[in-house]
């Protein structure tokens, strides 16, 4: 029960916490530093994606379907400006390749 307790505690906190924090003034190097929080992420979440790394060898294998999606998708995205026609391009790209490359 105490662990409900406070699960539900945390999932308020963390909805009316910004409420609260809303009205306050941060400095300009700490909303400067917020600006790259979501680059950061993306970054964390992508990196990975083109590597692969073996746990009973150590090694890490370069996974070429991402890589090359990736750099696709960078080309269509700074070319279009368009993040949702860049996501399809992406999909698209790696539908193809695993069909065509990879049976």
């Amino acid at each position: 029960m105490m662990f409900i307790f406070s699960m539900v505690l945390a999932t308020q906190l963390a909805r009316l916490l910004p409420l609260g924090l809303s009205k306050v003034k941060i400095s300009k190097n700490f909303e400067s530093w917020l600006g790259h929080v979501p680059i950061a992420i993306l970054t964390a979440l992508v990196v990975p994606e083109f590597f692969n790394l073996e746990a009973q060898h150590g090694q890490i294998a370069v996974n070429q379907m991402f890589v090359f999606a990736g750099i696709f998708c960078f080309a269509i995205g700074y070319a279009s400006k368009n993040l949702l026609l860049t996501t399809f391009a992406g999909i698209l790209f790696v539908a193809i390749y695993r069909f065509a490359v990879l049976g």
